[in-house]
């Protein structure tokens, strides 16, 4: 009974100050700003979309819902100076610009979902795509076509541990970049920024220096559609909750600042971004250049498409094929309520090399990166998966990337 009482307490302590808060927000009128001291902590732990009728009277600011910057009320009188009609003074105008409507037309503020910028490339139509299936070692693989079309899904890119003598970006790189350099899978995002998994990044023996974007064969020269092109890296962002020394690989994503900006094209462009996860049975597609067996690592880009599986039966199967001891090696807490998704197909999956790579989906014409190839099982001797994959979810970590990019945080 004692742990009963104390949860009514609990609660009217906790009605209490929501009730005193309240009643300060609303004598501070209707203007833009926060009106409780705590907004900016609530919106750090995500109050802004748990309690939005809450924050959004009481903490615009915080929310980032104001609809243009630097436009709010200054003061907490401008609810009756309005109703005064004191807005013919220039003074109160100045002090209360909301409440005067003298704001100017609402913007939209930028973020990692509503970029300045074109996202997604434009995709060719259905039945036109330029890649086939085909098998190699039991592991799927898809093959670009020898085609004259130019208008092909866009190439990840490819970490590398060569750094060209230049700093500047060029098309034929001063050093010879192979496949066996190459390591990790990034995806543009930003034209100086692409995401990979955190643990690509903390190898020192094999360093981040460089992303070649635009490659489709390691082992062509001047083949038709390819355009590879180096970028050396600036700086290395990684998740605030990833720990590089722990075998942990929650929120296992780091983002890479180029040198130079990217010059998009055809082949390589930003890829979109949103913060809806896809549901279980959604169809993606997973690309890169891992090992396509035991021993050996396609020079060519591949690519397979999955399933997305539920995190429930996910579990399930690794307990059922004796896993789930390794899983909790790197997912304690398994995956549910977590920002693991799963995805798999009978003999499909990532392999070594794949990690920090695209998991996407084409969607309304566009390519929108849903996730980032995270760490599995081995992919075993013969490369025949029995167990899905598993991938870190973009929309769970987009407060994460926009604060990167924009240097801001949506709540």
């Amino acid at each position: 009974m004692s742990g009963a009482r104390g949860v009514v307490w609990a609660g009217i302590v906790l009605a209490t100050v929501f009730c005193c808060l309240g009643s300060h927000a609303s004598s501070a009128g209707g203007g833009c700003e926060d009106h409780v001291m705590m907004c900016e902590r609530w919106a750090a732990t995500g109050w802004c979309r748990s309690r939005p009728r809450y924050m959004h009277k009481r903490c615009r600011v915080s929310c980032n819902l104001c609809g243009v910057p630097d436009c709010f009320d200054k003061t907490p009188s401008c609810a009756s100076w309005v109703l005064e009609r004191s807005c013919q003074t220039q003074e109160v105008r100045d002090s209360c610009p909301h409440s005067c409507n003298a704001c100017g037309p609402p913007t939209r503020r930028k973020t990692i979902i509503n970029p300045e910028f074109e996202c997604g490339g434009r995709r060719p139509p259905s039945g036109s795509r330029d890649f086939v299936h085909g098998t190699d070692s039991g592991r799927p693989q898809v093959t670009p076509e020898r085609t004259n079309r130019v208008s092909r899904p866009t190439m990840p890119g490819a970490v590398s541990t060569v750094k060209p003598h230049s700093p500047r970006t060029v098309e034929v790189p001063a050093v010879e970049v192979s496949v066996q350099d190459t390591f990790c899978g990034a995806t543009p995002i930003a034209d100086r920024f692409l995401l990979t998994a955190a643990h690509c990044v903390f190898d020192p023996d094999r360093p981040v220096r460089t992303v070649r974007l635009g490659e489709l064969d390691f082992a062509k020269e001047n083949e038709e559609n390819s355009r590879p092109v180096d970028y050396e890296i600036e700086k290395i962002i990684v998740h605030p909750k990833f720990d590089p020394n722990s075998t942990v690989r929650y929120n296992d994503l780091a983002i890479l600042q180029t040198v130079e900006v990217i010059e998009f094209n055809e082949v390589v462009f930003p890829y979109c971004l949103t913060d809806q996860r896809p549901p279980p049975k959604t169809i993606v597609t997973g690309a890169g250049f891992g090992f396509v067996n035991a021993t050996h690592q396609s020079s060519r880009l591949q690519e397979a498409e999955l399933e997305l599986v539920d995190t429930t039966e996910c579990e399930d199967i690794y307990r059922r094929e004796s896993h789930e001891p390794h899983l909790r090696v790197r997912y304690p807490d398994l995956l549910q309520n977590s920002d693991v998704m799963c995805a798999a197909y009978p003999e499909r999956d990532a392999c070594e090399g794949d990690s920090g790579g695209p998991l996407f989906i084409d969607k309304d014409g566009r390519r929108f990166l849903v996730g980032v190839v995270g760490s599995g099982v081995s992919c075993r001797g013969n490369s025949v998966s029995i167990l899905p994959g598993l991938y870190i979810s973009v929309a769970d970590n987009i407060d994460f990337i926009d604060s990167v990019v924009y240097g801001t945080t949506r709540n």
